[in-house]
């Protein structure tokens, strides 16, 4: 329970931002790990970076 509601406004950016990591980001985590893996740099930036 929270101390306060959120505005529609705020409900709606929540409900937008968890699409959005449905969608996008926790797909691309396994796709991460494996670029990161196969760089072998811990500086690399990965592709999937750029596509999200």
């Amino acid at each position: 329970m929270s101390l306060f509601d959120l505005s529609d406004r705020a409900r709606q950016y929540q409900t937008d931002l968890l699409e959005f990591m449905d969608s996008h980001v926790y797909p691309a985590e396994a796709v991460y790990e494996e670029q990161m893996r196969e760089s072998g740099d811990p500086h690399f930036q990965p592709p999937v970076l750029e596509e999200l």
